[in-house]
């Protein structure tokens, strides 16, 4: 079969054809080309705003009260660290460690499982222990037929929340109920009061002090200078006592409840860690130049890099024209950040 094209004619059908479906591209090409355009500026303007995000977080870092910031040197780190704050001093500090500061530890006599029951309910059938620590916390649970075993108590303690921690433990041949204090310090100890007939009142001598039924969990001890029971009421068994942190600086004699200590040196944090078995350290403060120079050096290199990036978007150079070339918005951006760096503020 033969065909002809619009050469037997004179015309050029083809390329007419071809023309005229160019022109008819040509709304959607231009569309196209705004397209490309606007996602180019689009992700410029991303990368600016990237760049003014690390230009704000390394001024963040400038923000202080005043333009050093302090560091905290322990002569031994095994002993006590520390952490100053902008609102310390240069200082040096001879500090001796006579003892840190710890928490309580209660035990129980022994049952034969965590489900033995612990109150005798057979007359009294809701009983209570009131649980306090030294005199800033005191809780009371109440004991009856649907908790009265060793892992109710426990689980009933810990339901309180009053500043108490309950676990039970085997150790092996039996179990036991194991009380500590949330707290360190000697202002922590644990009293245990049973009410046994329910009438309200606690630590009624002899049969809410003795070893039976709910008494056996009865703790109201009295204590010598180092925390070692010496009296009271003791039917649960003190395995570590509670101290306050003791310590020697600059050659004053200071006593602490808590490890972390954080009012003896203005603006300078301690952390206790162990006894300095009799040696002195030293705790220096100074002021923390390393850091500030290298949060001037990163805000510098912060600024330059924004100000460079601005700047090669939006001015056009001998190699083509810039993505953000003739846009208002990057041209502020650029007097903003030059204006800032050189107006004086008080």
């Amino acid at each position: 079969m033969i065909t002809t094209s619009g050469i037997v004619s004179g015309l050029d059908t083809a390329k007419i054809i071809e023309q005229l479906m160019g022109l008819e591209r040509r709304p959607i090409d231009l569309l196209t080309t705004k397209k490309t355009s606007f996602e180019a500026k689009i992700s410029s303007y991303g990368s600016i705003a990237s760049s003014l995000s690390s230009l704000k977080s390394s001024l963040s870092s400038l923000k202080s009260t005043t333009i050093f910031s302090f560091l905290a040197t322990s002569s031994d780190k095994s002993v006590l660290t520390a952490s100053a704050s902008s609102t310390a001093s240069e200082a040096s500090y001879a500090i001796k460690v006579n003892n840190i500061a710890t928490a309580q530890s209660l035990y129980s006599p022994t049952f034969t499982s965590e489900s033995d029951t612990v109150a005798d309910l057979s007359t009294v059938t809701t009983q209570k222990l009131k649980i306090s620590v030294g005199s800033s916390s005191t809780f009371t649970i109440t004991l009856n037929s649907t908790n009265n075993t060793l892992a109710g108590v426990r689980d009933a303690i810990n339901a309180a929340k009053g500043g108490v921690t309950a676990s039970t433990l085997n150790d092996g041949s039996a179990y036991r109920l194991i009380l500590s204090p949330s707290t360190t310090g000697a202002s922590s100890r644990i009293i245990v009061q049973a009410d046994e007939n329910n009438n309200g009142i606690f630590e009624e001598t002899p049969a809410e002090t003795d070893t039976t039924a709910l008494s056996k969990l009865a703790f109201n001890a009295t204590y010598d200078a180092s925390g070692n029971v010496t009296g009271g009421t003791t039917n649960m068994t003190q395995s570590q006592s509670a101290v306050d942190a003791s310590l020697v600086v600059n050659g004053l004699n200071i006593t602490k409840s808590s490890n972390k200590i954080t009012d003896i040196m203005t603006g300078v944090t301690l952390n206790l860690l162990k006894n300095s078995s009799g040696s002195t350290l030293t705790l220096g403060v100074s002021k923390d130049l390393a850091s500030m120079t290298s949060n001037i050096n990163d805000f510098v290199t912060a600024y330059n890099s924004a100000m460079g990036l601005v700047g090669s978007l939006s001015i056009s150079t001998e190699t083509g024209a810039a993505v953000l070339k003739g846009e208002s918005a990057a041209r502020r951006i650029m007097t903003s950040l030059r204006s800032t760096m050189t107006t004086s503020f008080s």
